[in-house]
């Protein structure tokens, strides 16, 4: 944790928002990284979903950076693709050879919070957070429904519906994980589409976009929980 606070420490200054940002702009900004980072860390839990799901996300932002005419420089996002083609060849298999870690998954999700970040700084719009909204939906309900079971949400887990999916639902690791990456890239194209809309549409498109992805999950959650309650009873 300490780690990760001068991590987001650098992280402002790298965005100017310590040069006279007020302070609950600057708290909600290390309260939201430092769940981010979390949350995408644990969300690397099978074969596959660190590289599909970081590979749709960095592709995204390489078409946004590319539109709005480089607001950072595009080869530090190519060099990065590059660095997860290369983790995803051995790591999208059915028997991975080489997994990415709590380093991999931490250090990817500070560079997409660096790039998102800027991204929203120099549009003026918040609604590319939702370039996370899958992996958002998925930890956010997750740690609601451990916390009205009254877990130690802090304990490992198989909570998450990717694992429901993959342990409950006997669904492969790289199908699973396709899921998700597809998901979100619909859900990019979608914010892509409404970037310039007036901000009360981009609000109401995005609580939307969030409602059908908590609707899905839930669906999805309850749906496997079920098959597999009931194989144990027959």
């Amino acid at each position: 944790m300490p780690v990760q606070l001068i991590a987001t420490g650098c992280l402002l200054q790298e965005l100017g928002l310590l040069n006279g940002s007020e302070l609950w702009i600057v708290g909600l900004f290390i309260v939201l990284t430092t769940g981010i980072v979390n949350a995408y860390n644990f969300m690397d839990g099978i074969n596959g979903i660190t590289a599909m799901y970081s590979g749709v996300v960095l592709i995204s932002l390489w078409v946004c950076n590319k539109y709005f005419n480089y607001i950072v420089d595009g080869r530090l996002m190519l060099f990065l693709l590059c660095s997860v083609v290369v983790f995803g060849f051995y790591n999208i298999r059915r028997k991975a050879r080489t997994f990415a870690g709590d380093v991999g998954a931490v250090a990817m999700a500070f560079m997409l919070i660096f790039f998102i970040s800027v991204l929203i700084k120099a549009t003026g719009t918040f609604v590319f957070i939702l370039f996370l909204g899958v992996y958002g939906v998925d930890s956010v309900l997750t740690i609601l429904h451990r916390i009205y079971k009254r877990e130690n949400i802090f304990q490992a887990h198989r909570s998450h519906l990717y694992q429901i999916m993959v342990h409950s639902g006997r669904k492969s690791h790289l199908k699973v994980a396709g899921i998700y990456a597809g998901s979100q890239a619909v859900v990019n194209v979608m914010v892509f589409s409404i970037y310039d809309k007036p901000a009360l549409f981009q609000f109401a498109y995005s609580a939307g976009i969030l409602v059908v992805l908590a609707v899905l999950y839930e669906g999805l959650r309850i749906n496997y929980l079920n098959k597999s309650k009931g194989k144990r009873n027959s």
